[in-house]
């Protein structure tokens, strides 16, 4: 079995590469990933017994290319998208909301508590509000069972938060955002309450992208996530459960869910946007920063020997590169991330993605040092290097040119200063 992550095409990409890892295909270590999805698609074209998931597959003419015409397996195709034509699907299934009747059995079931008629009578009306949502009753059910509430304790005080956090809560899923909205702010102020730390990692999740979040960016990230999380995660080494305690309160309230096997953990996107719709616009550009600052920590010099960690952080880091601009963000940390992605990216040969980010990079260098610093110096021969690639000598040359440029005048003013390493 294996799970692809199918929303982006680099998704899909590092998903494959990953494929490609798990079965010690000998492509796996190309540089073109081109070469190590071809290979995958092979073999799964040679292959049967296997069932292939790609998860938020929202865009089937992204997801096109990366079928085997002819496979020996199964795939399961999770999706927003309704219309798969283009793959052969003609009839998806589609996840509608539970029947009242099995809404009512579940809440029992998930919460434990003993049938009265009273307790019967407010449940039914608990799910006919959540809209019969399987993952808004989900979480009402974890809440109610953690807390030990009752059912008429959790409708009165889900109708008197609805009230106050409706406008908040921007809509979100059609005709059903107010249910789940208020369901995740009430179970987010819970963890709020239980845990500082956890409710602060709750925040910097929202801006990550949502699926496989590596536990390890979070721990060598943890000085730039703020004090309570810091402090939370300062004796990891002798207190290895520290990062479990952090966790707990936000998988208990089903605000996250945890891989154990790949050491990762992801958080629904509506619950994203609840817990940004909460802050304002000066809150979340902190958090938004903070995540930056940790990612850019996290993220390894893109090295071979760190090419299997760079793949796992790459949808973080791309990600955070959507933060940088979107944010406007023009501190070095920001620079220096956009230019290790790049420099990454260039060397599994998807120069698109990687000039794009280059260019940004440089522009942050620049405002950031000024135009004559070794660190733009640096941007530029890598980015030179790439249009080279991309076969634009010109352009390439012309950076070149800037590079040496920049280096004389270096020279001129510090004429006893060593050559750097990259001189």
């Amino acid at each position: 079995m294996f799970w692809v992550e199918a929303e982006t095409e680099t998704g899909l990409t590092s998903g494959f590469c990953g494929i490609a890892g798990l079965l010690q295909m000998r492509e796996k270590d190309e540089k073109d990933t081109a070469i190590i999805v071809a290979a995958v698609k092979r073999w799964l074209e040679s292959n049967d017994g296997w069932l292939l998931i790609l998860d938020n597959a929202d865009r089937p003419d992204v997801l096109e290319p990366f079928l085997p015409r002819n496979p020996k397996g199964c795939f399961l195709v999770t999706s927003r998208a309704s219309n798969f034509d283009r793959l052969g699907i003609a009839a998806p299934l589609e996840m509608e909301t539970m029947p009242p009747d099995k809404a009512l059995e579940f809440l029992f079931a998930r919460t434990g508590r003993e049938r009265s008629q009273v307790e019967e009578d407010t449940a039914g009306q608990l799910a006919k509000e959540l809209g019969y949502l399987p993952l808004a009753l989900e979480q009402a059910g974890a809440y109610i069972k953690a807390k030990q509430s009752t059912f008429v304790d959790y409708l009165k005080a889900y109708r008197t938060r609805h009230l106050n956090l409706l406008d908040a809560s921007p809509p979100a899923i059609g005709k059903y955002p107010k249910s789940v909205c208020t369901t995740w702010s009430m179970n987010f102020a819970e963890v709020e309450k239980t845990s500082k730390a956890s409710a602060d990692l709750l925040r910097v999740s929202a801006f990550l992208s949502p699926d496989n979040i590596p536990l390890e960016l979070i721990v060598e990230g943890a000085s730039h996530l703020g004090g309570p999380i810091s402090k939370a995660l300062e004796d990891l080494e002798s207190n290895p459960v520290a990062l479990d305690e952090l966790l707990e309160p936000l998988t208990r309230y089903c605000l996250i869910r945890r891989d154990l096997n790949s050491n990762t953990y992801s958080i629904h996107r509506l619950v994203q946007e609840v817990v940004k719709g909460g802050m304002d616009e000066r809150t979340q550009r902190k958090w938004a920063e903070c995540t930056v600052r940790a990612v850019n920590q996290a993220f390894p010099s893109p090295e071979f020997e760190n090419w299997a960690k760079c793949d796992r952080f790459l949808p973080q880091a791309l990600s955070t590169a959507g933060l940088i601009e979107n944010s406007k963000f023009e501190f070095e940390e920001a620079g220096r991330l956009l230019n290790q992605v790049a420099y990454y990216l260039d060397d599994r040969a998807s120069y698109v993605e990687a000039e794009s980010l280059y260019k940004r990079a440089l522009g942050i260098h620049e405002k950031a040092y000024g135009p004559e610093h070794p660190d733009v110096a640096t941007c530029l021969k890598n980015y030179a290097i790439l249009l080279r690639e991309m076969n634009r000598p010109e352009k390439a040359a012309e950076f070149e040119a800037r590079v040496a440029d920049i280096r004389a005048r270096r020279a001129e003013k510090n004429p006893t200063t060593p050559p750097g390493p990259d001189d």
